[in-house]
């Protein structure tokens, strides 16, 4: 009996032991002040260097990395040749959609997928569409902007993160399901240490660049597997994004064609003649000329099936300040039926009261 008692401890001492790095239990935070203070006094070891992005306070899919390899595995996980991208939509073919089941319960979709026989995965916040047949639904994907862990913020409809406003404007509007896409070593997909700290973007960008890809390719491409799983169930389809996550939505919309595209502050056809983005912006695109230049930009909104919305605010930064004052883009928009360009008052927001209108006026 007492040595069923040992095994039966030891046993359990384990599995806490592995839960406490996965799952952020107690005595995690005791143990990440320790491991912190030992890697400040040592900070010789290349994993120092590795693992320097803060993960969110939340649950994670993926179990500890312990190794250079390890990134190295993650990395090739996600890497899509950009030779594939100019056809990703039409070539994708979607696999088993799972439910992940989390402690807390979360609500994380799975959406597993081929692409020239390789096994993929794309990961959103929110349910498993229900209704997979009625096409009086709608179903909207929002692609988050640029900052790290932005999902998870969305998700929880944070009132101080900028894309606050998104779930008012969605729902009033008559959108019937919201997923929000978790990207690469972010929030839930956080490639991280076990010890609060993820990936650093050093350890990937160039990389995946290095080896044909690119990491805005791979997220993009993985956007388009969810939109292609939205489709599929017969549901309206809605993509939606801010500032980065807009541009990336424009990108998405390019092949997918969604019912709506909705595009805040993510694009202006200055981008023709200047555009100010840094290393952590979407770089590389194949076929971004279709969207960067006007004549080009004009044709392919025009003669898309997809009902677009683009805005700006009258307080935003440089680049697309000086768009909203000169509406320069606006104007474009105007001659386009399947388009509407709105400049609102608010900064480098939803405007959620437009887009509301925008959806109701097209149901």
């Amino acid at each position: 009996m007492r040595k069923l008692l040992l095994i039966i401890s030891i046993g359990f001492v384990f599995i806490y032991g592995i839960a406490i790095g996965h799952y952020k239990l107690f005595p995690f935070d005791i143990l990440y002040l320790v491991k912190n203070k030992v890697h400040k006094e040592n900070n010789k070891s290349p994993l120092y260097e590795v693992f320097t992005e803060e993960v969110s306070n939340e649950e994670l899919i993926y179990p500890s990395l312990l190794n250079l390899n390890d990134v190295y595995i993650y990395n090739k996980k996600i890497l899509i040749p950009k030779g594939l991208y100019s056809q990703a939509y039409k070539n994708i073919k979607l696999g088993q959609i799972e439910e992940i089941n989390m402690a807390s319960n979360i609500e994380i979709l799975k959406i597993n997928f081929l692409l020239d026989k390789k096994k993929y995965s794309a990961f959103a916040y929110g349910k498993k569409i229900k209704q997979c047949e009625n096409q009086n639904n709608s179903t909207a994907l929002i692609i988050p902007g640029s900052g790290h862990n932005q999902s998870f913020k969305i998700y929880k409809n944070d009132p101080s993160n900028y894309h606050y406003g998104y779930h008012e404007a969605l729902k009033e509007g008559g959108v019937d399901n919201i997923l929000i896409q978790i990207k690469p070593n972010n929030d839930a997909r956080a490639w991280h240490n076990g010890f609060g700290k993820k990936v650093s973007d050093n350890f990937i960008f160039s990389w995946q660049i290095r080896m044909g890809g690119s990491y805005s390719i791979s997220y993009l491409i993985e956007a388009m597997a969810i939109v292609k799983y939205i489709q599929s169930c017969k549901n309206k389809s809605v993509v939606m994004g801010l500032s980065q996550g807009g541009e990336a939505a424009l990108y998405v919309a390019l092949q997918a064609s969604p019912t709506y595209a909705i595009i805040s502050s993510g694009y202006s056809l200055q981008g023709e003649y200047w555009i100010p983005a840094g290393f952590d912006q979407l770089l590389g695109i194949p076929d971004s000329e279709k969207i960067a230049k006007k004549e080009k930009f004009i044709n392919f909104i025009s003669n898309s099936p997809t009902n677009y919305f683009f805005s700006w605010g009258d307080n935003e930064g440089l680049y697309y300040g000086t768009d909203a004052k000169n509406q320069f883009t606006k104007e474009i928009l105007d001659t386009i039926d399947n388009a509407t360009g709105i400049i609102h008052s608010k900064g480098h927001r939803f405007p959620v009261t437009e887009i509301q209108n925008f959806l109701k006026k097209i149901r």
